[in-house]
């Protein structure tokens, strides 16, 4: 920081770190490092919060993608994790993978206006409605939907036992609480995506914190 601190965008901390590993500075991660952060636990603050970050994302992205692109097509590199790490992260991936989506809906639909002896319920559903070998966009967008759910549970169930000893105070039916639940608090994600796309003056709102602990009640790790 000689030189000042220039970033002021949403999320400086992501612009910060683009900027750093543009310079060739490279980013380990510290499995011993604790931090202690207090999280919303009202859903209008959580969603705020998120819109707030998801804006960031995308304003380091515009800035900083092309440059991050072109220094991962460069055959030398000594920190090529961290690179395709940001590039990715800040990539506004569901609004892409959304747009696809109804690409792909629009083309299906318009089958029956290409080929007539196709009807419409026959690109939709297939030819039998089975939910596990139905080549029917319907069936199709299931799976889909059904095996990224079931990835996201069993990520969630690799988690708790990874940092099992670390996560302390929560109980094995809030666990599995969470463990359901969890890819629906990530499919939020999208629509929060959305609002930021559109956002522009965004700006910055205060995230209250209500929580009362005392550091010296929290118990080292």
């Amino acid at each position: 920081v000689k030189d000042g601190w220039p970033y002021v965008s949403l999320t400086e901390d992501w612009e910060f770190t683009a900027d750093q590993i543009l310079e060739g500075n490279n980013i380990k991660f510290c499995d011993e490092a604790v931090f202690y952060d207090e999280q919303p636990t009202d859903l209008h603050i959580m969603w705020r919060q998120r819109v707030r970050w998801s804006r960031g994302h995308l304003l380091v992205f515009y800035a900083r993608f092309r440059d991050l692109v072109g220094s991962l097509l460069k055959r030398k590199t000594d920190h090529m994790v961290s690179l395709y790490d940001i590039t990715v992260y800040i990539m506004p991936s569901p609004i892409f993978l959304l747009l696809l989506q109804v690409l792909q809906i629009i083309l299906v639909c318009l089958t029956p206006l290409v080929d007539r002896s196709v009807p419409l319920t026959r690109v939709l559903f297939g030819a039998s409605p089975d939910f596990f070998f139905s080549d029917g966009l319907v069936f199709i967008m299931l799976r889909g939907a059904a095996i990224s759910w079931i990835i996201t549970i069993l990520t969630a169930i690799l988690v708790f036992i990874i940092e099992g000893k670390r996560i302390r105070g929560v109980s094995f039916f809030r666990k599995a609480l969470i463990t359901l639940f969890w890819p629906l608090f990530m499919l939020i994600q999208l629509p929060i995506d959305v609002q930021a796309f559109f956002s522009r003056n965004l700006g910055w709102k205060p995230i209250p914190h209500k929580d009362k602990t005392q550091f010296e009640h929290v118990n080292p790790m």
